[in-house]
């Protein structure tokens, strides 16, 4: 199974098929952006981002005019995947009530079985 987040804790499971498949959808449009961002550079501004804490809370900003050195066309061909694709090593099935009753038990689980697949070893 492979896995696609949506945020930071949820998302979908595909089998390959259906991973293959996103992965070719996925590939035309980042080229279709790519051409409607070449083709459409006029249009666009080099931006960078930057950390503020007003009132001591950290806030996120972004500016642009800044010379980095990199071009408008440099930044599109950064563009590579938009989806994050991940095959998934681990996948335990249960049901929710289970879980939320057993979560010590089923942490101590995964945990054993990532330690005897060597998972996180250097």
């Amino acid at each position: 199974m492979y896995d696609i987040p949506f945020g930071c804790i949820c998302g979908i499971l595909v089998d390959e098929v259906m991973m293959k498949k996103i992965a070719k959808l996925e590939y035309r449009f980042v080229s279709e952006l790519k051409d409607l961002l070449i083709n459409n550079k006029d249009r666009l501004e080099i931006s960078s981002w930057g950390l503020a804490y007003p009132n001591c809370k950290q806030t996120t900003f972004r500016y642009i005019g800044l010379n980095t050195g990199q071009t408008i066309d440099d930044r599109i061909n950064l563009i590579r995947n938009l989806i994050e694709i991940k095959r998934c090593e681990h996948l335990y099935e249960t049901n929710l009530e289970w879980s939320m009753k057993n979560k010590e038990k089923l942490s101590a689980f995964a945990q054993k079985d990532m330690e005897m697949l060597g998972v996180g070893e250097e």
